[in-house]
């Protein structure tokens, strides 16, 4: 900061900026307060990242992981568990290294989801893209809904439109209609 005459002090745009950041969060479960009402997040998490470059530029560079990642949902029948999360930053760009999740019962019963990945910030506004893979991936567990889906999908988005494609097959279903509204 510089005193800027009339206007107070001031943050020139060239002014250099450096930064560290190491944590160690063993328990995300509190961050489930930040998740949709009825969703659930576990999971730890790891970053080292540093920060460098201008007020203007800054860059980002460093990894974070997440381990025992879990999502979940009662009301909604989706339980996803036993994730892994490797990521990146260089600049002004996030790679999504790895990121792992199996269904309920594990990988044996439950299918996995993997998905990577990458998202830059230019001055237009994002870009990212991501590409994943489902292999009998349990995604609905209620009692009256289950899906277990295989395939692939890819998603990008440009900053003015987001696109998704991909083929996904349905390995199981199950959807059971209450007698009250079941159509007839």
């Amino acid at each position: 900061l510089v005193p800027g005459g009339g206007a107070g002090w001031q943050w020139p745009a060239d002014a250099a900026v450096k930064g560290e950041l190491r944590a160690r969060l063993p328990r995300l479960g509190v961050w489930s307060l930040l998740a949709p009402p009825g969703w659930r997040l576990r999971g730890s998490l790891a970053a080292d990242l540093q920060l460098t470059g201008t007020r203007a530029d800054p860059q980002l560079s460093g990894r974070f992981a997440s381990d025992d990642l879990a999502l979940r949902s009662v009301v909604d029948g989706i339980a996803l568990q036993d994730g892994r999360l490797r990521a990146r930053l260089e600049g002004r760009r996030l790679v999504l290294e790895e990121l792992l999740l199996h269904g309920s019962g594990g990988a044996a019963s439950g299918g996995t989801l993997r998905a990577s990945g990458e998202a830059h910030w230019t001055p237009t506004g994002l870009q990212a893209r991501a590409d994943a893979r489902l292999e009998r991936l349990r995604t609905l567990t209620r009692s009256d809904r289950q899906l277990t889906v295989s395939g692939q999908a890819q998603a990008s988005t440009d900053g003015t439109a987001t696109r998704v494609a991909g083929e996904l097959r349905v390995d199981r279903a199950l959807i059971v209609l209450p007698e009250a509204s079941a159509p007839r």
